[in-house]
């Protein structure tokens, strides 16, 4: 296990950059059946017109940005598909775009590079050139070749600002709406690697608004290599819809600290000689250790009377707290 700790970041700094900005776009979203006994999940969100240039007094080729999300459940889930292809069409336009076999969560770029007469090339943008539906070619186990219209459907959630900053271990999640219809909830999702996700925080929706409306959360992860977060919205039906997903880079390896679980202790590295105290706690919080030795940088925490299970790793840095949920085996 591997915690991110940039000790040398003295001064506020922006950590990810807005990958693919959600605004009020719609999205399709669908579910293909297998005769094997699972199911495709899919979800795609056209975001962004790319132009070949910027200046188009006769027309321009142009390409389209989308995120995506496909995810397998039921039973004899494959490890990959033998075919998962998409055509986004846009009015009497289609663009072509592969999506990965093996599912999971990111961003794709069409690869049509179609022409158009028009002159808006600064300023076009998905509705304007009409999105709206997606057909998906899809072959796996238990699915025939076969493809799936999916219609692209308006959002309920029109998010103007979806960003994340980095102050030192901690990760501040900011999203904006300019208007909510029947918005129930915003779940907060993190992965390691963009594909599983975890809901780290849920803050309730406004059912329905048409004002600015401001959402935070702050997060302190311990791992190493890059993060990756998105916002789940789901109605108040039921209906869910996703954001585009961030990324923010993980610190260098010199800045990281690692934790390790040994036969006789859990042994907690620190090369700056940083941590005051240690702590470990059940899951009630209740303290169960509270003494540790120190052999060069790794401080070691005996496991005496601890039993196989899940405890909280606590540590002092200062008047910092950190805490980490560990499983002993």
């Amino acid at each position: 296990m591997t915690i991110n700790w940039p000790w040398h970041q003295p001064f506020f700094w922006v950590a990810i950059v807005l990958l693919f900005p959600l605004l009020g776009n719609g999205q399709c979203t669908t579910t293909i059946s297998s005769s094997n006994g699972y199911d495709v999940n899919v979800t795609i969100t056209p975001q962004t017109i790319i132009p070949s240039s910027n200046s188009c007094p006769f027309g321009y080729n142009y390409n389209v940005e989308m995120s995506y999300s496909a995810s397998f459940s039921g039973s004899n889930q494959p490890a990959n598909l033998y075919t998962f292809q998409g055509n986004l069409i846009c009015g009497a336009s289609s663009h072509f775009f592969n999506l990965p076999n093996a599912g999971g969560s990111g961003n794709v770029t069409s690869s049509s590079n179609v022409w158009t007469g028009n002159t808006d090339c600064a300023t076009s943008t998905v509705s304007s050139f009409g999105c709206n539906s997606v057909n998906i070619i899809i072959q796996g186990p238990g699915i025939s070749h076969q493809t799936v219209n999916c219609a692209i459907t308006p959002l309920p959630v029109d998010l103007v600002r979806w960003k994340a900053e980095k102050q030192g271990p901690w990760v501040t999640l900011k999203w904006s709406t300019a208007s909510e219809q029947n918005n129930d909830r915003f779940e907060l999702q993190r992965s390691q690697q963009g594909q599983d996700w975890e809901t780290i925080d849920e803050q309730a929706g406004q059912e329905s608004s048409n004002v600015l409306r401001h959402y935070q959360f702050e997060d302190q992860p311990y791992f190493s290599g890059p993060l990756f977060y998105r916002l789940k919205q789901v109605d108040l039906n039921g209906d869910t819809h996703y954001s585009s997903i961030l990324m923010v880079e993980g610190a260098a390896e010199s800045e990281q600290i690692h934790w390790s679980i040994k036969e006789e202790y859990i042994g907690l590295q620190d090369p700056n000689d940083k941590i005051e105290r240690v702590i470990i706690r059940d899951l009630s919080g209740q303290a169960l250790i509270r003494e540790s030795d120190r052999l060069g940088s790794e401080i070691r925490i005996p496991r005496d009377g601890l039993k196989a299970g899940i405890y909280l790793l606590q540590w002092w840095v200062g008047d910092q707290v950190y805490t980490e949920k560990v499983y002993l085996p």
